[in-house]
């Protein structure tokens, strides 16, 4: 069925390759090889891949990219190219048009999608799941990240003909939290700076969702010398910056109360007031 003798022999109006004049057609990795109208081909628009959502967190163990399909229609697989924000985009050189062009011996791809992270042929888990209906989630962890920058990556597939699409969708901006930054599921803490500090110093975080947070700051002694803050703030980044013009030299020590109704965490951070 996938042979052009076996309909050429039937007397049917067939061509090797895509040609209106011909009311039928046989293209390796369209239709799964089988023949197929014409016509069909000029209407048929769909994506090989229905995307339905791209995320990603920074984690400890690096850039998490999570994304699902709700279908896929002849994929090999999916490549991740990954830019940093607010770099210069280098100029493109070339796209990719066939899957030769997908080797371990390919040098690195760059244009405005960024520099080539990660591609299928070379990890399992961008493997596709070639024609399904049903909804399938992936995951790449991207261990090369560094602290403070913020990252643009963009999300292709690859079909079974070696054409690349790239998923409009599929592009989002990550910041890698620096050093010392308490990661949760709702919130991040990071480090208060400057940290010795003089006559000031801020407390930031943000929150991805409404909760109760207290800051408050206390001396070595564990007594409690002021209440840098107690709300219910909604989603959000926050800075909060505190004057010490009426403590004196020492260690001191800021703990924030943070949580819902449902629980509480107490994050305590040391800092050194020198004057």
């Amino acid at each position: 069925m996938k042979t052009l003798a076996t309909f050429t022999g039937a007397s049917w109006d067939i061509v090797s390759g895509y040609d209106t004049n011909h009311i039928w057609n046989l293209e390796s990795g369209v239709n799964s090889g089988y023949p197929y109208l014409s016509w069909a081909k000029a209407v048929d628009q769909s994506l090989p891949v229905t995307l339905a959502s791209f995320t990603g967190k920074a984690t400890k163990a690096g850039m998490v990219l999570e994304w699902e399909t709700s279908a896929e229609i002849e994929n090999f697989g999916f490549v991740i190219y990954r830019r940093e924000e607010n770099s210069p985009q280098p100029p493109l050189r070339g796209g990719v048009k066939s899957e030769s062009d997908y080797s371990t011996n390919s040098p690195s791809l760059e244009g405005t999608r960024g520099v080539l992270l990660a591609l299928y042929i070379t990890d399992n888990a961008l493997v596709g799941q070639g024609s399904v209906t049903k909804s399938t989630k992936y995951s790449f962890t991207d261990t090369k990240v560094e602290a403070g920058k913020s990252y643009v990556y963009t999300l292709s597939d690859v079909d079974f003909s070696g054409k690349e699409t790239k998923l409009a969708e599929a592009k989002i901006k990550i910041k890698v939290e620096a050093e010392g930054a308490i990661l949760a599921d709702n919130y991040i803490l990071r480090p208060v700076y400057p940290n010795p500090f003089n006559a000031s110093f801020t407390v930031p975080f943000s929150l991805t969702k409404a909760m109760n947070v207290k800051i408050s700051l206390y001396n070595i002694a564990g007594q409690r010398v002021m209440t840098i803050l107690e709300n219910n703030l909604n989603a959000g980044e926050y800075s909060y910056q505190v004057n010490a013009d009426n403590l004196g030299s020492g260690v001191y020590f800021v703990n924030v109360e943070i949580g819902s109704s449902t629980y509480f965490r107490h994050h305590t951070q040391k800092i050194v007031l020198m004057k």
